[in-house]
């Protein structure tokens, strides 16, 4: 029978679950983040010897990591979340799938489902870098420009988080805002004093750096200022010898197009449910 195993302080399973995530790191960037700050939120499930899958567990939210489906996998999870609450999965398509089965067969409701696309950052030749536009700065912001990027992450939270009917709370988005500004790169473009676009990356992967947060205000839109920053991390990533991802709605071709201009390209789909 498998069984589910914290990864906590355990050396050895921290490492042999880092081996299984292996290439595939660009897709779990938030799992395997939750793996280097010690494991106590990661899970292996595995049987006798055989590691089957691996998943985060953060508040309510379940970042899975399956490269197979099984009935083993299923009969574990069954368990697991029959005494935890979730409210959110992420990850590749295939794994998200996998796990809305088992809540499905345990009635869970999902009021959400979100098709997005993986990119990444590659190699081109022919890739002509997108200028800074008119007009504006680059600021790599730190905790003393919280007050002036709080609108910014107020709006991007409202249009591009939060689910159908859930109410937005200004101290939780100060909460991620700030610790976001301690624990990612934050890049933001300024214009005669105030920010008018934003987007952060993580730094803890192992080969990876997953950028996000990306939101430009209303009126600036089309002057390619999501593509700036965004390649502007890229750069970051690429000093650190990692390679830089993101995941953007499918639908949301604008954006898309955007990422295409800093770089990126498609590697494959991506999703999050919301329960």
């Amino acid at each position: 029978m498998a069984e589910i195993i914290c990864a906590r302080e355990n050396t050895a399973l921290l490492f042999e679950i880092s081996i299984f995530i292996g290439k595939n790191e660009k897709w779990c960037c938030s799992l395997f983040q939750k793996l280097l700050e010690g494991g106590s939120e990661v899970y292996a499930i595995r049987e006798e010897e055989k590691l089957l899958g691996v998943f985060a567990f953060s508040g309510s939210t379940f970042f899975p990591y399956f490269p197979y489906s099984s009935k083993k996998i299923k009969t574990a999870l069954e368990k697991f979340f029959s005494f935890h609450e979730v409210h959110c999965v992420s990850g590749k398509k295939e794994s998200v799938n996998l796990v809305q089965k088992v809540l499905a067969s345990m009635k869970k409701t999902c009021v959400e489902n979100r098709d997005m696309i993986l990119m990444e950052k590659v190699q081109d030749s022919f890739f002509i870098p997108p200028s800074l536009p008119e007009g504006m700065s680059l600021v790599k912001c730190s905790l003393s420009h919280a007050d002036s990027l709080m609108p910014l992450q107020v709006s991007y939270s409202a249009e591009e988080v939060l689910p159908a009917g859930k109410k937005l709370y200004p101290y939780v988005e100060r909460y991620v805002l700030e610790e976001s500004l301690k624990k990612n790169c934050v890049l933001a473009l300024e214009k005669n004093g105030d920010f008018i676009a934003k987007a952060h990356m993580t730094l803890g992967g192992s080969s990876c750096c997953q950028i996000g947060g990306v939101y430009t205000k209303p009126d600036f839109r089309g002057l390619g200022c999501a593509s700036f920053l965004v390649y502007s991390l890229s750069l970051e990533a690429e000093k650190l010898g990692k390679k830089a991802s993101l995941f953007v709605r499918k639908k949301n071709f604008s954006a898309i197009h955007s990422y295409r201009r800093a770089g990126f390209k498609k590697q494959g789909a991506y999703k999050i449910a919301y329960y």
